[in-house]
């Protein structure tokens, strides 16, 4: 699905990466704008973080500790910069999460170097670059579950930056990840109401504007609902931009109450 989005902007003549490898990136969309993309509800990750622990345990994961940033991984080539803010909360509470969280940061950073070989050398003076950051969110059923979601910005010389999500959940009581369809009840019955639900909430805020975005991003399909999180009574979306709007409208998220979910979200999940 993600390639149709690629292909309709291609279409309209918006050129996402390596249009003019001599003209310098315009910056990302900024996250969630209070205007369209952070609904009126509660939008602070749940999530706290013991900052000593993660202090401790920042260097056995490859970072740097900021006091300002957190934990940080930095490197500088001729032909890219990389600065990524990574969490290492889970080191000690939640080993299973944390080395899930590891791997993921090791595959942006490798899907990263593939980049830059097909990328070549960049403009003189202007290398590309990688930006990471990270916020952590906790559910509060009757399963807890811890979340991440990783905002990954890569500046390859082209009009706009590329720009993506990555989210893990993990389940506290089975110490497994949680997907979108383990989610689910039955997904077959459960992502056409979900795909209701969110659908008539991106449309009440766009106001009509884009809708063809909205009814293609939004159709009753895991994979346009696989960046999730559990953020204490809500569960959560996040859709890149040109999947349920224009990139001028930058990332848009979409929040619903676990109580209007029950009968299509697992009983664990749930709210007490």
């Amino acid at each position: 699905m993600r390639l149709w989005y690629l292909l309709l902007a291609v279409a309209c003549g918006v050129v996402l990466v390596g249009c003019d490898k001599g003209e310098a990136p315009r910056a990302a969309p900024a996250q969630e704008s209070t205007s369209l993309a952070t609904p009126t509800s509660s939008a602070v990750p749940t999530a706290t973080v013991d900052a000593a622990a993660a202090q401790s345990a920042c260097p056995k994961h490859g970072g740097r500790w900021d006091a300002e940033e957190g934990c940080v991984i930095d490197e500088v080539t001729p032909q890219a910069t990389q600065h990524l803010l990574i969490p290492v909360q889970w080191d000690s509470s939640f080993p299973e999460l944390q080395k899930a969280v590891d791997a993921m940061v090791a595959d942006i950073r490798a899907n990263f170097r593939g980049s830059l070989e097909r990328a070549g050398a960049p403009p003189e003076g202007k290398p590309w670059a990688l930006k990471v950051t990270f916020d952590a969110y906790q559910g509060k059923g009757l399963h807890p579950s811890d979340g991440v979601r990783f905002t990954v910005t890569e500046a390859l010389g082209g009009y706009h930056p590329r720009f993506a999500y990555r989210t893990l959940v993990f389940d506290r009581t089975t110490k497994q990840a949680v997907s979108f369809g383990a989610l689910l009840i039955d997904p077959a019955t459960a992502l056409p109401k979900i795909s209701a639900l969110v659908r008539a909430d991106l449309r009440a805020r766009l106001r009509g504007v884009g809708t063809e975005f909205v009814d293609t991003g939004t159709a009753p399909e895991e994979g346009n609902f696989q960046d999730f999180a559990l953020d204490g009574d809500e569960l959560v979306f996040w859709f890149e931009p040109y999947q349920v709007a224009s990139y001028a409208d930058g990332p848009i998220e979409s929040r619903s109450p676990l109580s209007t979910l029950r009968g299509v979200v697992k009983p664990e999940y749930l709210p007490a």
